[in-house]
């Protein structure tokens, strides 16, 4: 089965691809055409290369029984795509500063102490931290706490953050950084080169600051959701 894909082509495999140009048959990866020698749209055809799988995995996941929406999410961890930021800017982008990271949380905790009282008396104060913390994280990778000191927690492989990342982040902070290791997952940070903490590592995320990375790393203040 061939896909027409609008620039290009590429197999329903998607192992192999065809020149634009000239049509010719090239391997997934390369980035010179072996016919005509011209430049491949590699980015743009792995893209759809990976909207064909997704796909196809979407339909698997519905013959067996499973809703739209879990199929959905569930092909779409699976499957993912080339990374919306180059991981190696990352390592070079402005990392977030200790006091930046530590007045973003105490707003957020603050407000999560709220939410139990008022919305979520029964659930209690875990849930809503992950509820509060996992939206925020997965949905636009900032808490308010973070848009308000200028931050942003970005996966380091530049793909957008992903549930099980967001889920050990907030139990990482939650019940290792803090009082479980006297503190010492926080301060990892001052001895990390990527600035890193406990919860970084275990996530494999990185903080950084917004204010010099905009137009060089993540284009504007709606970074990675673009």
């Amino acid at each position: 089965m061939i896909n027409h894909i609008g620039v290009g082509w590429v197999r329903g495999d998607g192992m192999m691809s065809f020149c634009e140009y000239c049509g010719a048959e090239y391997e997934k990866g390369e980035e010179i055409c072996p016919k005509c020698e011209r430049k491949l749209n590699v980015v743009h055809l792995e893209a759809k290369r990976v909207e064909i799988e997704r796909k196809r995995r979407i339909v698997e996941l519905r013959k067996r029984g499973f809703t739209r929406g879990f199929a959905e999410r569930r092909a779409g961890a699976e499957v993912q795509g080339p990374p919306e930021i180059d991981p190696e800017e990352l390592k070079k982008a402005k990392k977030a500063s200790f006091m930046d990271r530590a007045i973003a949380k105490i707003i957020d905790s603050a407000i999560v102490g709220i939410i139990p009282n008022i919305l979520l008396p029964i659930i209690g104060g875990i849930v809503a931290g992950a509820l509060y913390y996992g939206n925020f994280y997965i949905s636009r990778g900032q808490t308010p706490g973070m848009i308000l000191t200028g931050i942003k927690v970005v996966s380091a492989d530049g793909h957008p953050i992903t549930v099980n990342q967001a889920i050990k982040r907030y139990l990482a902070f939650t019940f290792l950084s803090g009082i479980p290791t006297l503190g010492i997952g926080y301060l990892m940070y001052f001895r990390d080169p990527q600035r890193q903490t406990l919860h970084d590592r275990i996530a494999n995320t990185y903080v950084i600051s917004l204010e010099d990375q905009l137009q060089d790393v993540i284009g504007d203040e709606r970074g990675l959701n673009e």
